[in-house]
């Protein structure tokens, strides 16, 4: 049977904190409002189309090139912006910048890829630079610097640094919202009609691929907009020189466990680790669907001061995630569609994951405090469906021996093919659950946990 883990709740105190939930309601954008686009689907657009309209699963090895990315990001970050705020999120106009890194200037990075010098960046990924001029404009900043860490060449591993002037930020911005307008256009109509020609045709293009376009190849091409305001690009061996000191090495393997979340549910951990990830199931939303409260809470968070949410560095290497952060804070946001409005006297009862991967989150970066942000949807108006709380933790030894005690026993079942000695997972997450044939939850006692 499983082991039974110490109590833990009663080294939490829930606070409720009204004034940030009043906050953040005067900063919700209406119901109904269209929902933020990335600027990363501002780059190509009819790709972007496509992707929203005709997702596709990614291949077992794009799957694997996109973790391996992920995790260099998380290891690489500290390196090119020791002093920096990373993974800076903002929402501007309906428009969300996820910006690597924030010193004085935006700070994007790429991996993986060889570097070329900057004066074939142009020619060569012109992608790239919209991107980071994009973050420039969100900003208002008028220097950018892009940084690309590719394979070792030697005892370090190759990196090049490429600063770019912007003096037109205004013109940025006016570029922005003229992509933003013309894909809600699009996603509305149901149609690329008007998109320009699609960077990618014929270069390994997914939804090619998959047949799941109808791209021709003769779409119009566009000259691009933001190119043209940028000023000179100017390679900075000095910077590139001091972020290979950091680097020293390069990353070697990935981390045992991918999320937090993954020491909360361990028997749904176990048949991942041995079975393989299913790929995730699409949301079943209108392409130009309005946003709903998750979206609509998150976007009022992202649409604070610049800086304001960000990710703290974990100091463990056990886990691939960072820890977001709000006002340097870890946090997290669910929604709950409940019949009961939750409060701070019944959160651990009814919901202890949510505070138990807090504790997870805080005892990684050494926080002695969290955030929880909770929506109700079925509250009558904004100011009910919003609530924010504060979550204080006890000693961080309790989570600590909890992380390690959850760690060692999954191991152990991993290793012993035994995944019956972990407990169950809860009743809720039966219905999705794509192991639930062979998994033996339902036949397990204890089946009420959260």
């Amino acid at each position: 049977m499983p082991t039974r883990e110490p109590e833990w709740g009663d080294q939490i105190e829930v606070r409720d904190d009204p004034a940030l939930a009043a906050e953040l309601v005067a900063r919700l954008p209406p119901a109904g409002s269209p929902r933020a686009l990335p600027v990363t689907d501002l780059v190509a657009l009819r790709p972007s189309f496509w992707s929203r309209v005709a997702p596709v699963p990614p291949t077992p090895e794009r799957a694997e090139r996109l973790e391996r990315g992920r995790f260099l990001h998380r290891r690489l970050g500290p390196a090119i912006a020791p002093h920096g705020a990373l993974e800076v999120r903002l929402c501007r106009a309906g428009v969300v910048g996820r910006i690597d890194a924030l010193t004085d200037v935006p700070i994007e990075l790429k991996t993986g890829a060889t570097s070329v010098p900057s004066s074939e960046l142009l020619g060569a990924r012109p992608e790239q630079l919209e991107q980071l001029v994009m973050y420039a404009g969100l900003v208002d900043r008028g220097v950018a610097r892009l940084v690309s860490v590719g394979p070792s060449t030697g005892p370090a591993p190759d990196v090049q640094v490429t600063e770019v002037e912007i003096p037109d930020r205004a013109a940025v911005r006016a570029e922005i919202a003229r992509r933003r307008d013309r894909l809600r256009a699009a996603l509305h109509a149901g149609a690329p009609t008007g998109l320009p020609r699609c960077p990618w045709r014929g270069r390994g293009c997914e939804f090619q691929a998959a047949g799941t376009c109808d791209c021709s190849g003769e779409e119009a091409s566009e000259p691009s907009a933001l190119l043209p305001v940028l000023g000179p690009l100017r390679d900075r061996a000095d910077l590139a020189e001091e972020i290979r000191d950091r680097i020293r090495s390069p990353p070697e393997g990935l981390p045992p466990w991918h999320r937090f979340r993954d020491l909360l549910y361990l028997r749904r951990t176990y048949f991942e680790r041995v079975q393989g990830s299913p790929p995730e199931a699409a949301r079943a939303r209108r392409p130009d669907a309005p946003a709903d409260l998750y979206e609509r809470v998150r976007e009022a968070m992202e649409s604070g001061p610049i800086g304001e949410v960000a990710s703290l560095p974990s100091r463990s290497d056990e886990v691939e995630e960072d820890v977001p952060a709000f006002r340097g804070l870890p946090w997290i946001e669910r929604v709950t569609r409940g019949w009961e409005r939750p409060d701070r006297a019944t959160l651990l009862e009814r919901y202890p994951q949510y505070l138990l991967e807090l504790g997870f989150r805080s005892i990684a970066v050494g926080a002695p405090s969290a955030r929880l942000l909770l929506g109700w949807e079925r509250g009558r108006d904004d100011a009910e469906r919003v609530q924010a709380f504060e979550v204080r933790l006890g000693p961080p030894t309790t989570f600590a021996r909890l992380w390690r005690e959850r760690a060692r026993r999954l191991e152990h079942a991993i290793r012993d093919r035994a995944p019956t000695e972990l407990e169950p997972c809860p009743e809720w997450m039966a219905a999705t659950c794509p192991y639930a044939a062979t998994c033996g939850c339902a036949d397990d006692a204890g089946r009420s946990q959260r």
